[in-house]
Formats: C-alpha cells, structure tokens, sequence
C-alpha cells in the first residue's frame, strides 16, 4: 500500500464589510445585512455548473477571477459551510497515472469555506488550506460578486499580531528548507526529507527563552526577516549552515493560554494568519468536511470572534 502523504491543514480568516463615499468625500462602513448575506448564500446555492467544454468560462478560472462552489450546509441563518474549487494551471508536467499533463489544462483542488454575518454587520471568511494549496483571492471575488453592491464591499485579512503570542510556552520548532545538508543529524535534531525539528528536552533547558527571544517577534513581519532569523537561529547553535533564502518554512508549536497551536512563521505570501486545523484526511488527502467544518467553527469562535467582537 502506498503511504498517504499528510499535507497541514490550516485555515486563514478574513472578513467582508463595505464602505460607502459621503459627500466630503470621507468613506464610512455601513453593516452588511441578514437580507445581504441571504442573496449572498442564495446565489451560492444556485451557482451556474461551469462549462468546461466552453473557453470563454474556462478562461475565468484561469485567471482565478470565479471558483465553482458546491456541498452548502446551512448550518444557522448566519452561518454556512461549503466547498469550493480552486484552478491551478500553467505549466505542463508527467503524471504516473495520465502521462503528460498539458500546460493549458486546468486543475480544480477542492477546499472548504466558512461563512459568519456577524451582529456588527461583518461577513467573515475562513477559507481552509491543504499544504501550501488554497485559494482565498478567487473566493473572496466570487463572495463579493454575489453580495448585491458589491462594489461597495472590501476583504480584509485577519492576523493575529505577535503580542498574542507574548506568553507562548514554546515546545517545538519545525524548518523546512530547500537543500540536503549532510551534517543536519546530530544530537536535538531529527532529519525528514529536507525538514528538521529541535524539541524541549528538560525543564530548565532555556528552550521557551531562545523561541520567545529569536522568532516569535518576527510573527507578521516580512517574510526576508523571518527567514533571516531562523537561518540565524540554525547557525549560531550549529545545527545546519543554510542561507536565508533557502528557508522554505517555519512554525513552532507552542501551548498558548493552555491551548496547544501550531504558529506559522512564514505565511507563504499570504498576509492572514494560518490557523492549524486538527483533522482526519479522506483517502484522496483531503480533510473529511465533518472535521474541517468543527475545527473552523472553533476557531471562529474562539480566536476571531472573541478577539474582533464585542461579545
């Protein structure tokens, strides 16, 4: 049998809200309404199928100005939970199973979508995550397009900022980078690939310090930074020599307010915080839709809603 590669699942979140001119040319945000994100989740249920027979339609995914929606559970009236497809394309490749894969060919990778019309008139976005996949740019255009005005109405990413982590008690730290040093195997650390981790050992190891002094500050900070300063981390204790460059990626895993989360250091171009989402995968890698629409109702709730409402 062969092995299921596990990819993280994660989910970022954002939130819809719009913005309307006034005479002296001030902009102010009017709340999105019951009645705006009924249209909204109606027009969803009613999306036209995709003609992929018709250029015209193919070339809107293309260019990632559209994804097809489908599986909407309604799950209160302010609240939905569905899928969506994003296109990937571009580049021709081999596959073991199809031979050539043309470059004009469009791959549709499904993913899973949280819809939330908060009581201050906020529609927010989680938008899940397999690996470095997603999709959230189409999505939001496909959201706004189908919410009447929508002209009027803008994304905005949420991001947890680095004080929300002050008191992270860190346990482990991930790095992925895009070389196969030879010296990588020594002591603290394991080797995975092109992956290593360095773990606490003891209670008193200074482990929390040196991640709360040399990394968690760099959270939301640009990506060069954040990849300048693990490299550093990795040099200076002589666990790899690697160059800035070649630091693919970076999350910690830490207990925050007694809760265990994995901190994604480097946001892979994306500006919204990646949230781990805890899910069983399907035999074709993707996250069963039960788990995936529990975790992103958790952390909805948990760390969106209870941070940017007033409740």
């Amino acid at each position: 049998m062969v092995r299921q590669k596990n990819e993280a699942v994660t989910a970022t979140f954002h939130y819809l809200v719009r913005f309307v001119k006034q005479e002296n040319g001030q902009e102010r945000r009017l709340p999105l309404t019951q009645a705006d994100f009924d249209t909204l989740v109606t027009r969803l249920e009613h999306q036209r199928p995709v003609d992929l027979t018709d250029e015209e339609q193919k070339d809107i995914l293309r260019y990632r100005n559209f994804v097809p929606v489908d599986n909407i559970t309604r799950i209160n009236n302010r609240t939905i939970f569905g899928r969506f497809r994003a296109t990937y394309w571009g580049h021709a490749f081999d596959n073991t199973d199809r031979g050539k894969i043309p470059a004009t060919s469009i791959n549709l990778r499904p993913f899973y979508f949280l819809l939330y019309l908060s009581e201050t008139g906020k529609i927010y976005v989680g938008c899940q995550y397999l690996g470095l996949y997603g999709g959230y740019t189409p999505l939001s255009k496909t959201l706004i397009s189908a919410i009447p005005n929508g002209d009027t109405v803008r994304a905005v990413s949420f991001r947890l900022p680095a004080a929300y982590y002050r008191d992270a008690l860190a346990k482990e730290v991930r790095i992925s980078f895009s070389k196969n040093n030879p010296n990588i195997a020594r002591g603290n650390v394991f080797q995975s690939g092109a992956t290593i981790a360095f773990k606490k050992q003891s209670k008193d190891d200074g482990f929390e310090g040196v991640v709360a002094e040399r990394l968690l500050p760099h959270i939301g900070r640009p990506m060069r930074e954040v990849r300048a300063a693990v490299a550093d981390l990795l040099r200076e204790n002589e666990l790899v020599a690697v160059a800035d460059d070649e630091i693919m990626d970076c999350s910690v895993v830490a207990v925050v307010n007694g809760n265990r989360k994995v901190i994604h250091m480097i946001e892979s171009g994306q500006f919204a915080t990646k949230f781990d989402l805890d899910v069983r995968l399907n035999e074709d890698g993707h996250p069963l839709p039960v788990d995936a629409q529990r975790e992103m109702m958790k952390v909805l709730t948990d760390d969106i809603i209870a941070r940017n409402e007033d409740v």
